[in-house]
C-alpha cells in the first residue's frame, strides 16, 4: 500500500515537501532534489504522515490535492510540479525538476552501457526518445491516435531506478530493456535482481510496479 507524507520545518512549522512513497521511501534522504536536501540541511526538519493505506492512484490525488492546498499559502516550495506522475487525457507530464536525478549526470562508463544496449534496438531514452524536447502532449505524442498507455489491451509500468528517476514503459519495452530479472518480478512487482552478470545488471535494483494511467479533465 502506498501512502502521503510530507517534510516541515519544526521551528516555523512550515511544509517545505509533499512526496507519495511506499516501505520506507517517507525517511529517505537519498535521490532527492537538491532544493529538498537544501532545506532539509539548514534546518531541523521533520516529516509525518497525511495519509496511509492508499492505491498508487489515491496517492497521486492525494499528493496533487495536499500541493495544491499547500500552495496557497506560499508552502511547498520544493515541489516543483503538482504533485506525482500525472496522465491526462492526450499523454504523460514527467516531474521535471522533482525528478530525484535532476541536475546529475550518468558516468561515462554508465553512458558507455546504456549505448551499447540499445545497439540495433529502437530504444526509448533521451535523444533516442522521439518526444524528447517535445513532451508527450496532442499530435507531439507518438501514440496519439494509435496505441499508447491509455489502450485497454496495454500494461504499463512505473519503473524506478537506483538514482530516483522514473520512467513509463509497456511490457514488451521492459522485456527489452530488462531482460530476465523483469520477468521475474512483472506480474507481483518488486526490485530487478540479475544473479548473474548481465549486461544489463545496471539497471540493479530498480523498482518494478503496475501502473494505472490517471485520466485528468
Amino acid at each position: 500500500m502506498y501512502y502521503v507524507y510530507e517534510y516541515y520545518i519544526v521551528e516555523t512549522g512550515e511544509v517545505f515537501y509533499v512526496g507519495k512513497g511506499k516501505n520506507y521511501r517517507y525517511s529517505a534522504l537519498t535521490s532527492r532534489s537538491r532544493g529538498f536536501t537544501e532545506v532539509y540541511n539548514s534546518n531541523k526538519c521533520e516529516v509525518r504522515f497525511v495519509k496511509k493505506g492508499l492505491s498508487n492512484n489515491e496517492a497521486l490525488l492525494c499528493e496533487k490535492e495536499r500541493i495544491d492546498e499547500l500552495k496557497k499559502t506560499n508552502q511547498a516550495k520544493r515541489n516543483f510540479i503538482d504533485g506525482g506522475i500525472e496522465i491526462g487525457k492526450e499523454g504523460i507530464c514527467f516531474n521535471g525538476e522533482e525528478n530525484g536525478f535532476y541536475g546529475r549526470t550518468h558516468t561515462e562508463e554508465t553512458k558507455k552501457k546504456i549505448s551499447e544496449s540499445k545497439i540495433g534496438s529502437k530504444g526509448m531514452i533521451g535523444k533516442d526518445n522521439p518526444m524528447y524536447g517535445k513532451g508527450f502532449y496532442g499530435k507531439d505524442n507518438a501514440m496519439y491516435g494509435k496505441t499508447g498507455l491509455l489502450a485497454p489491451n496495454k500494461t504499463p509500468f512505473l519503473i524506478t531506478y537506483a538514482d530516483g528517476s522514473q520512467e513509463i514503459l509497456l511490457y514488451k519495452q521492459c522485456e527489452k530493456k530488462f531482460g530476465i530479472a523483469f520477468t521475474r518480478v512483472s506480474k507481483l512487482e518488486g526490485t530487478l535482481d540479475y544473479k548473474k552478470k548481465s549486461k544489463n545488471d545496471e539497471y540493479q535494483g530498480a523498482l518494478v510496479e503496475h501502473y494505472q494511467p490517471v485520466t485528468t479533465s
